[in-house]
């Protein structure tokens, strides 16, 4: 994961390059909502994830970036938005970023390992399709050539998941 301003330049270049020797494609590393909208509506991508994206690019590898649905900002225990605000500021960031790196990446992930989390969020899938819709449109609009992945179980829950297929994620998503 690029997201830990621990890795410098180097350790980015370095790390990069040793993926592409061993012959991987794809680099997936978090872009965290509350690192980039650090004061509500201003936006900004650390130094270390745009270089990240620039040289994962430049190698010829892909980024699959991870979009957060995490902001303290707005209230939101962690993996949950309830109100239309708290979904239309997710939107926002999901469109600021997918806007940034579409020269560097066209892969997202969004509601990541979810259930990763002891809390139960997410016992309710259209809840949770909802908040894909929400991320789903942001990225579009900030880059309408994205493939986006509708979320990544720590497990694996095919009960779960095909509920919220029948209530239309797939509708938001390219891959589950």
């Amino acid at each position: 994961h690029y997201d830990d301003a621990s890795f410098s330049k180097d350790d980015i270049k370095n790390l990069s390059d040793l993926i592409e020797y061993c012959g991987f494609g794809f680099v997936r590393s978090p872009i965290r909502w509350n690192v980039v909208e650090t004061s509500k509506g201003n936006y900004q991508i650390p130094d270390n994830i745009k270089y990240a994206n620039e040289y994962v690019d430049k190698i010829g590898l892909e980024m699959l970036a991870i979009v957060y649905n995490q902001n303290n900002l707005y209230d939101i225990p962690p993996y949950y938005l309830e109100s239309s605000q708290q979904k239309e500021a997710f939107s926002n960031y999901c469109k600021y970023v997918a806007t940034e790196l579409k020269d560097y990446t066209d892969y997202y992930c969004m509601l990541n390992e979810f259930n990763h989390d002891s809390t139960g969020y997410y016992q309710n899938q259209q809840e949770y399709v909802d908040i894909a819709k929400a991320g789903y449109e942001g990225i579009m609009t900030g880059n309408a050539n994205a493939f986006i992945n509708g979320g990544s179980l720590a497990g694996s829950l095919p009960a779960w998941a095909n509920v919220a297929i029948q209530k239309g994620l797939f509708n938001y998503c390219d891959s589950f």
